[in-house]
């Protein structure tokens, strides 16, 4: 038995089958009293984003009333921690709602580790252990590591491409030579290849060569006729290509993986994730909560890193599951997402429903997506979140979309005035009243409105006011929207 199969039988002896029939058409929150406004599972199916101003209430009020909803109905999940607080408010919800078996945090201070490179590599299911996936998930970390630095991608694609050939030649003499994949041996493979021909021909390099002790074990190996044509094509790159490249273009390729492998193998981030594994994504289908208890806040780029690696292979394990085998709906939740995006999250979201995923995305405003994905991948991601609940707000750029989102309808105004005229003689003097109607295009919420909306606490006696849209429904107030009132809890 694999890996994976071992830790989700652990999984099933505590959690059991908590499901309930009908599961999509169950109800996870009520906005009213009426039986048009239930959002189900079914709904939430099809994504969330919450948007409000710090203070707000979208994660004290909306978010934590789908947070237990969902812990209430049996869901698996994965949460992303921003804010140091974020493990224990998820302990809270597990304890009200009587999940604190199915919790599993995943920190330096816990038992848990995830060797993710041997996971990816030695699963046993179709798809399993393809080189691409490993070099797709380093160029995805390495992105959004340079996207925080502030260096906003390379404008080049030949850097890219050049990148993932170099990883992809790695991992597949690894592959062969080795039978299993680490960071440090993929960071040894590539500090050891020859620098130019000379070095190439040299006995000494290939006597004391780690790559070229790879390439000669890889070659004396068995294997299929597949893999001997990634490894000879891997082979040639090394013995060949590489140490024709200039050396300006060598060693901007090679810091790229460098300087992320560093932070992978020194510390928190080696202990973590280069080990031993006692937890998989896969955990979530039985019912685990996963919370990775690295807050960026506290953790800074190692935190984001972490969660990231544990963020990508999950989605990747959620998109791949058997949904007649594993039915759980599952949920992944990212307040403050700006900090966790990725370009591969507008993809993901395409495909989430059918996998049965509830994403759940909290942030400020509008400019914090834009920051983290660029306007058109934020456009695909938004546009693929159905429900999207709003609170207070004072962003210009947020409001705007948020009334251009619920569109605009004709509208009666009527406007009224008094004129007056004086005369010589006061007495003379004389008003006259008008009054007229005519219809407007107008938008059915103006922009200002989302700035008057309640924030909880004391003052507002911890009510919280915000607006549902869902692209694909008529709610009780006969439109696609309705203001709802959340409690602080």
């Amino acid at each position: 038995m694999n890996t994976i199969q071992n830790c989700l039988s652990a999984v099933r002896r505590w959690n059991g089958n908590r499901l309930l029939q009908n599961i999509l058409e169950q109800p996870l929150l009520q906005f009213s009293g009426k039986k048009s406004d239930v959002f189900t599972v079914r709904d939430a199916s099809q994504g969330v984003l919450i948007t409000g101003a710090t203070g707000a209430g979208k994660t004290s009020a909306s978010g934590a009333a789908l947070a237990k909803a969902m812990l209430r109905s049996g869901y698996g999940g994965l949460v992303l921690c921003c804010k140091r607080d974020e493990a224990d408010l998820w302990r809270k919800y597990c304890a009200e709602t009587g999940r604190q078996e199915s919790l599993f945090v995943f920190s330096p201070e816990s038992d848990h580790r995830f060797a993710f490179l041997n996971y990816e590599f030695s699963r046993g299911d179709r798809g399993g252990g393809q080189t691409e996936n490993l070099v797709v998930l380093f160029a995805e970390v390495i992105e959004a590591i340079e996207r925080r630095e502030g260096q906003g991608g390379r404008s080049d694609p030949y850097w890219d491409r050049a990148l993932r050939q170099i990883l992809r030649s790695a991992i597949d003499v690894l592959a062969a030579s080795r039978n299993h994949i680490s960071v440090s041996e993929i960071y040894d493979l590539i500090t050891s290849a020859p620098q130019d021909t000379e070095q190439l021909e040299s006995s000494s390099w290939q006597e004391n060569s780690f790559c070229m002790r790879c390439i000669e074990a890889g070659e004396a190996k068995e294997k299929s006729e597949r893999a001997r044509h990634d490894f000879e094509l891997s082979a040639k790159y090394w013995l060949n290509e590489f140490p024709r490249l200039s050396d300006r273009t060598r060693s901007i390729v090679v810091s790229s993986f460098t300087s992320l492998a560093d932070v992978l193998m020194r510390g928190t981030l080696h202990e973590l994730f280069s080990t031993r594994t006692t937890i998989v994504p896969e955990f979530s289908f039985e019912g685990a909560v996963i919370v990775l208890d690295l807050p960026v806040k506290e953790f800074d780029l190692i935190g984001q890193v972490a969660q990231l690696i544990f963020k990508l292979l999950w989605q990747r394990a959620v998109e791949r599951r058997d949904i007649g085998r594993y039915p759980r709906p599952v949920f992944m939740w990212a307040d403050e997402c700006q900090w966790f995006l990725s370009r591969t999250d507008p993809l993901f979201q395409t495909t989430a429903r059918s996998a049965r995923c509830t994403s759940v995305f909290l942030t400020q405003n509008l400019g914090n997506l834009h920051a983290a994905l660029g306007k058109p991948a934020t456009d695909t991601l938004t546009g693929n979140l159905n429900t999207k609940i709003i609170h207070n707000n004072t962003d210009v750029g947020t409001n705007q979309w948020c009334s251009e989102l619920f569109s605009k309808s004709f509208q009666y105004r009527t406007t009224s005035g008094v004129a007056t005229r004086d005369t010589a003689d006061s007495r003379y003097g004389f008003s006259s009243h008008n009054s007229s109607a005519h219809e407007a295009l107008e938008f059915e919420v103006l922009p200002m409105e989302f700035s008057r909306l309640r924030t909880g606490g004391p003052q507002n006696r911890n009510q919280v006011d915000g607006y549902v849209f869902q692209g694909n429904r008529t709610f009780s107030s006969g439109k696609n929207y309705l203001r709802v009132t959340f409690n602080q809890g």
